[in-house]
């Protein structure tokens, strides 16, 4: 990648996601928090201080990369330009519905959309794929509540998830 576009793409750790996903009813997390606090900011809390965390803005970033492994079956979460807040037409910028970004896209008139892609090879592990977005979609909500909340308008409900197709290394000739 050139240096321009190094500079669109955060890549986390391949920790980040474990400690993101750990079940909010973990003991240790018990005495550290008011009862009633939500599950995702019991998550958030778990690493907003993780390291780079505070000092890269993710949503100056076109794309963040999650390493993900769940039940000991590693995956792949990308959240595509999570400030964009939707769906636009890239040849003209204008900002488009949901169904009017599927057309466009479906016409092969390239759009930008804000959106979690999950690569996973299983395919049967819908679950697995929910919950991946869903986690990484409350962390970003929870990042910006807590950082960027007066800079720019920030809807989860913008962030559609999209399951990659994968298939696994046996399925190549080589």
């Amino acid at each position: 990648m050139t240096a321009e576009q190094q500079q669109k793409v955060h890549i986390y750790s391949t920790h980040f996601y474990r400690y993101l996903s750990t079940n909010s009813n973990f003991p240790g997390w018990t005495e550290n928090f008011v009862k009633g606090t939500k599950a995702s900011e019991k998550r958030y809390l778990r690493v907003k201080d993780f390291p780079c965390n505070n000092e890269v803005n993710i949503f100056e970033k076109d794309f963040i990369v999650f390493p993900c492994i769940s039940n000991d079956h590693w995956f792949l979460a990308i959240a595509c330009f999570p400030k964009l807040n939707g769906c636009i037409a890239m040849d003209t910028g204008e900002r488009l519905s949901e169904d009017e970004c599927v057309s466009n896209a479906d016409s092969n008139r390239p759009v930008k959309m804000s959106c979690v892609l999950i690569f996973d090879s299983v395919k049967a592990n819908a679950s697995r794929k929910t919950t991946a977005s869903h986690h990484i979609k409350h962390f970003l909500e929870q990042e910006y509540i807590a950082k960027y909340q007066d800079e720019f308008k920030f809807e989860i409900k913008e962030i559609k998830t999209n399951a990659v197709s994968v298939s696994p290394l046996s399925d190549f000739p080589f």
